[in-house]
């Protein structure tokens, strides 16, 4: 039985916005407040999810400590005070709010409205963006609005160029530290300050609240993402029509896993073919990446962090799209390379709903992904299927569906056997024991 979806609210937020979380029914909301790094790291352990303001830091430790963390969403549209790429690691969504508090925000910066302003979030390509060599272009009578990120200005260029005349004054809301303490921007006439307080009017806080709530709750019921910042922005219809894809292309990938238990793989394709290449591709690789990760790293692997790992394993990834499908109205087919060989799995959906392996390689066969099946390759001659239904029969397991496939100008089959319970490893030896058969391999979807 899983447990009830508990989350933590770390920083204030709107009435609204927990009340909202509240209504869901077994949701259990906490609010704890004022949690330095130590204190939320021990307490993080037992929530799903966490919501943040700009306050608190949300780190690389307090993420590793998050076991049960699912989602972070942060009331506001700056990521800065949470590690984003640490989160993506370890498979979690990061949301935030990118247009609930704009509107103040931009009210704010149109006052002291046609000056120079930013507006960007902070990173690594925006940090000091606004440096001694920007300022030395800029006319004498030129002034300066910042109310996104006091980093993307090198405060000590300002400094002199307020000092010097060079820049004519300055409007600030946002600092590199913060609380600023005695920064030598303050002792300057030529500049006004404001603390942080652009996105923190009434409306916006209500704004920002609500929607936080809102798209944390869909998350933990549903699985919907309306605004991440560590997974690529889909519009939702496509979401929306390449969710069964994406489920047929995660149980692709745990079928070739296990096809390929050994050898790293180089190269992976994801071979999107008919009606199912007009939708975006990076969600159905994303699945299937995770089904062809999932078992091979000990980490967990889903969605959000399965390209990463994939480019630090040395898989290169590549999607191919085609509206030509064959016999097919969409088919999906993943191909992996290991050394010389070449190993592919392809499948569709009957009905745009039910998955369906059609192909190993160069063998047509029709089987239900889902469940315990039993793949093996073998001789194409009699009594194979009877001396494996003898052991599993013995072995109180019923076969539930049993495919076989052939291919053209092969002696040796396939087969696909949808079994009730999982085989022991000593039952799957003795069936890797039957003179006929070549490869047994056990697989749960």
């Amino acid at each position: 039985m899983s447990l009830a979806p508990r989350i933590l609210i770390a920083d204030p937020i709107h009435e609204q916005g927990r009340t909202l979380l509240a209504s869901r029914p077994g949701f259990v909301v906490d609010v704890g407040t004022q949690l330095d790094e130590a204190a939320l790291c021990k307490r993080i352990a037992d929530y799903d999810a966490l919501i943040v303001r700009s306050k608190t830091r949300v780190t690389a430790a307090v993420i590793a400590a998050g076991k049960r963390l699912k989602t972070i969403g942060r009331a506001g549209i700056g990521v800065d005070n949470i590690d984003v790429a640490a989160a993506t690691e370890r498979g979690i969504v990061v949301l935030n709010t990118p247009d609930a508090n704009a509107t103040t925000t931009a009210e704010l910066t149109l006052a002291h409205a046609d000056y120079v302003t930013l507006h960007c979030p902070l990173n690594e390509t925006t940090h000091n963006l606004l440096n001694a060599s920007r300022f030395s272009t800029m006319k004498p009578s030129a002034r300066l609005i910042n109310c996104a990120r006091g980093g993307l200005v090198d405060e000590t260029a300002p400094f002199e160029a307020l000092s010097s005349g060079r820049l004519a004054g300055a409007a600030l809301d946002v600092f590199a530290n913060e609380p600023p303490g005695a920064s030598p921007l303050l002792t300057l006439e030529n500049v006004v300050s404001t603390p942080h307080l652009g996105a923190s009017t009434e409306e916006a806080q209500q704004a920002v609240s609500l929607r936080i709530a809102e798209d944390i709750a869909a998350f933990l019921e549903t699985g919907a993402v309306q605004s991440a910042v560590n997974l690529p922005r889909i519009p939702a219809d496509q979401v929306s029509r390449g969710r069964p894809y994406q489920q047929l292309a995660h149980a692709l990938g745990r079928l070739m896993s296990a096809l390929i238990p050994g050898p790293p793989i180089a190269d992976f394709e994801v071979v999107l073919l008919g009606r199912v290449a007009e939708i975006d591709p990076r969600l159905i690789t994303a699945g299937a990446l995770a089904g062809l990760l999932g078992k091979r790293l000990a980490v967990p692997v889903n969605e959000v962090n399965a390209a990463t790992l994939a480019h630090r394993q040395g898989i290169t990834v590549r999607e191919i799209r085609s509206d030509e499908a064959h016999d097919y109205v969409s088919l999906v087919e993943l191909r992996a390379k290991t050394g010389e060989t070449l190993t592919s799995v392809a499948g569709t959906l009957l009905g745009d709903r039910h998955p369906r392996l059609i192909r190993v390689d160069d063998y047509h066969v029709e089987a239900v992904l889902e469940g315990y099946l039993i793949f093996t390759r073998h001789d194409d001659q009699p009594g194979v299927v009877g001396a494996l239904g003898s052991i599993l029969g013995r072995e109180n397991i019923n076969i539930s569906r049993m495919q076989i496939g052939i291919a053209e100008g092969r002696a040796e089959a396939i087969a696909l056997i949808g079994v009730s319970a999982p085989l022991s490893p000593k039952v799957l030896e003795e069936v890797r024991a039957i003179p006929a058969i070549r490869q047994a391999i056990q697989i749960q979807l």
